[in-house]
């Protein structure tokens, strides 16, 4: 997954930053990479057509199809760096390495709204404590913690609402409709009943 997401992502971004280029001559480089950017990550849902179905069953290995799985997923948070860069690099980099032109018209509204100046160096700095240590590690952490909170929640919520003979009742229940379909046969909800005895049976 590392190997995926951070070298072949970058070479990705690149790749699709030189087509885009050759496609767009007019675009200026910083352009160009916020639009890959945006077309690097992988579609999760493109990215199921030969990881899901009989085809993929039979013919892809389970380990290759995980993978391609967990990539897909994956890869639309670790392209949002790429994007934040590119942004960053525009917003920084003197108005002559952009080749900005504003029009003359809304020039004098305008002025320098979206533009901090400061150059390359300032752009990696922002885009390391902004990018990196705010949006990104910050996010993961507060994701985590909202997370495990609300796993606790529910499941508080669920053994003082429920009866507790309901609440084992359904995890039983969801226990034994979790071995049928492993073992592959149909879910019988007869099947956990137990058979009439024999006195039952001659009352």
């Amino acid at each position: 997954m590392a190997l995926l997401l951070i070298p072949v992502m970058t070479i990705m971004w690149l790749c699709t930053t030189g087509c885009i280029k050759l496609m767009i001559p007019k675009l200026t480089t910083l352009t160009a990479m916020v639009i890959a950017s945006l077309v690097t990550s992988t579609d999760p849902v493109l990215s199921q057509a030969i990881a899901k179905g009989p085809f993929a069953d039979k013919y892809v290995p389970r380990a290759l199809r995980e993978i391609i799985s967990a990539e897909a997923g994956s890869n639309d948070g670790f392209g949002f760096p790429f994007l934040l860069l590119a942004t960053y690099l525009i917003r920084h980099a003197p108005e002559d390495d952009v080749n900005f032109k504003p029009d003359t018209r809304i020039e004098s509204r305008s002025a320098d709204v979206g533009r901090l100046g400061g150059g390359t160096g300032k752009a990696i700095e922002t885009w390391i404590v902004d990018g990196w240590l705010y949006f990104i590690l910050v996010g993961a952490i507060v994701g985590a913690v909202l997370g495990v909170a609300s796993m606790y929640a529910v499941t508080f919520t669920l053994k003082r609402s429920v009866h507790p003979s309901m609440y084992n009742n359904s995890r039983h229940s969801a226990h034994m409709l979790t071995l049928q379909a492993e073992n592959g046969s149909t879910p019988n909800p007869s099947s956990s009943t137990p058979p009439p005895s024999a006195s039952s049976q001659s009352a």
